[in-house]
């Protein structure tokens, strides 16, 4: 059995009630309207409601696709910037290797003829550029005593050197064999003052102070084998390094 609403119980109640108690039939028939009336505007009502909840998903749903599209732009933004910052990068990196290798041709033009005498060689190392040269030139086996020949060769160096904003950082290397007959108790001993011995020409060739240093690696640093007498000899150098000016301290 259909179940009456509210108001159609109370209209029934009214009807009742005013039948039985001899209510006017004009009162009657206005009190039905009313409850008519309230009953279709009730059932509008929850049309509405029932409306508004559609429109409400849609509003939510187009929500959650601004949401999207904003994270999306957020995402293409960062992905942006981060593509500039990687771009930058890159472009600093091309304009330092042209500067390197400006600077690799122009000391090969200027060394041109004691690279020619095999006298030095400029090699590129770990990204750095290197003059290097043999002991052969410079020095005697176990003595640090700069020959006449490394002197001149090394004036000619620093001519150059003097006039480039760098840091020469001036190594000396060994190779393994056991010093005799030698006021150096290691070959350690004897790398050091080998490249204070450069580094002291330098300096009078006119190479600032604060751009140039001394290193000594001994042995460690071997370019090739200690087993042959060939290895030996490429292992037994003074290597000099181009590196970025280090930054004078401030008190």
């Amino acid at each position: 059995m259909r179940k009456l609403s509210f108001w159609s119980m109370i209209a029934l109640l009214v009807g009742t009630v005013a039948t039985g108690c001899g209510i006017p039939k004009e009162q009657h028939d206005k009190a039905l309207a009313q409850n008519k009336a309230l009953q279709t505007e009730l059932d509008k009502l929850r049309g509405d409601k029932e409306s508004m909840q559609v429109k409400l998903g849609s509003l939510e749903a187009d929500l959650a696709k601004v949401r999207a599209s904003l994270k999306e732009m957020d995402d293409l933004k960062a992905a942006l910037a981060k593509s500039k910052g990687a771009k930058a990068e890159l472009d600093k990196l091309k304009a330092k290797m042209a500067a390197q290798k400006a600077l690799n041709d122009r000391l090969r033009a200027q060394f041109r003829g004691l690279i020619s005498a095999g006298q030095l060689r400029i090699m590129n190392v770990n990204g750095r550029l290197v003059i290097k040269m043999a002991n052969r030139i410079l020095f005697k086996p176990g003595r640090d005593k700069l020959s006449r020949a490394g002197q001149r060769a090394l004036k000619k160096i620093a001519k150059v050197l003097k006039k480039i904003p760098r840091h020469f950082q001036v190594a000396g290397h060994t190779d393994n064999k056991p010093i005799k007959k030698s006021k150096f108790k290691s070959n350690w001993q004897l790398s050091a003052m080998r490249a204070v011995k450069v580094v002291l020409v330098l300096r009078k060739g006119g190479v600032p102070g604060g751009n140039v240093s001394a290193a000594a690696f001994g042995a460690y640093q071997a370019v090739s084998t200690n087993r042959t007498r060939t290895g030996r000899k490429l292992n037994r150098r003074i290597e000099i390094t181009l590196l970025p000016v280090i930054p004078k301290r401030t008190r």
